[in-house]
């Protein structure tokens, strides 16, 4: 059994020999235990043809050995460790490089025929791959700005700043809810909710109703509360608002933001410019009030003389 399961390695080591002419019996155990050899010593003799798979380089570098001569086998195995055994194996190797390197002309054409078949989905993948890197430069950007308005809006809303807006799912069921009893307690019908506008009348009638008892569910919650009122003390501790009307600003209004820490000076600023603004405002209500009182005037002196006209043509 083991000897069969070593001549069964030896034919597996010679088999590209075999299949380019090699006389099979020179490979069997027995004969080569009679040439004096060991199946080791005749791997070891073979290793350098390992570096041949292609058949017809393998033929040309055991050219000169007869098919059927185990002596002149060995010897030919024992020249390619030689230096000029070595240069041979070489030159093999390279040429079975170039070989390889060279398609046939059939290959060559076939792959012209896909090249050009394919040229419009090679086109649109480098499309596609151009969008992608447009828009992850995008992304970058985007990420940026948020990032920036983030920390922005951190600063703004300090322990409101986890606070959310009802989600449009949310909306819809509080508003719907609410849409509801309203209809139920004044005699209305209740408009279904499969039907298009059965969402947005309760929205548009309670929406903001929801939207305010949401943000108070969210300032009231126990665990936010202390920390929501704190941070509300000391943003009234630090700063006061002052209305300032700009008169290039066409009688709207702008917010100034004046800290408690400023100088003195800024303060007396502030004060002057509020006792302005009071002043103007006094002085604008009054000469609105008189040229209401004017106009009124005179629309009685029109009414009564078209009344008397009247009069006079009926005499």
């Amino acid at each position: 059994m083991k000897h069969l399961f070593r001549q069964a390695i030896i034919s597996k080591a010679c088999s590209l020999l075999i299949q380019i002419g090699f006389d099979a019996e020179m490979f069997n155990l027995k004969k080569i235990h009679e040439h004096g050899y060991t199946d080791e010593v005749l791997f070891k003799l073979i290793e350098p043809l390992h570096l041949f798979t292609d058949l017809d380089e393998l033929t040309y570098i055991t050219r000169p050995i007869p098919k059927n001569d185990f002596v002149k086998f060995v010897d030919r195995m024992k020249w390619l460790g030689t230096k000029e055994g070595m240069h041979a194996i070489s030159d093999s190797l390279t040429r079975l490089s170039k070989k390889n390197l060279q398609l046939s002309e059939e290959y060559v054409a076939l792959a012209h025929k896909l090249v050009r078949y394919t040229a419009p989905d090679r086109l649109n993948r480098k499309t596609i791959l151009d969008e992608i890197n447009e828009l992850e430069k995008l992304m970058s950007q985007r990420k940026k700005e948020y990032f920036e308005v983030d920390e922005n809006l951190k600063i703004k809303l300090g322990a409101l700043y986890e606070y959310k807006d009802p989600s449009i799912q949310e909306l819809q069921i509080e508003t719907h809810k609410l849409y509801s009893d309203a209809c139920i307690s004044e005699g209305r019908s209740v408009i279904p909710i499969y039907r298009e506008e059965g969402f947005e009348r309760p929205i548009k009638e309670f929406g903001d109703v929801v939207k305010k008892n949401h943000l108070l569910r969210f300032l009231n919650n126990p665990n936010r509360q202390e920390k929501i009122e704190k941070y509300f003390k000391e943003r009234l501790q630090w700063y006061d608002y002052v209305v300032v009307v700009d008169p290039q600003d066409s009688g709207e209004s702008s917010k100034t933001i004046v800290s408690d820490t400023d100088e003195s000076e800024a303060e007396v600023s502030d004060e002057h410019v509020s006792k302005k603004t009071r002043k103007r405002a006094l002085t604008d209500e009054a000469t609105d009030d008189y040229v209401c009182n004017a106009l009124l005037l005179i629309f009685n002196i029109l009414l009564i003389y078209c009344i008397f006209s009247v009069l006079l043509f009926d005499l």
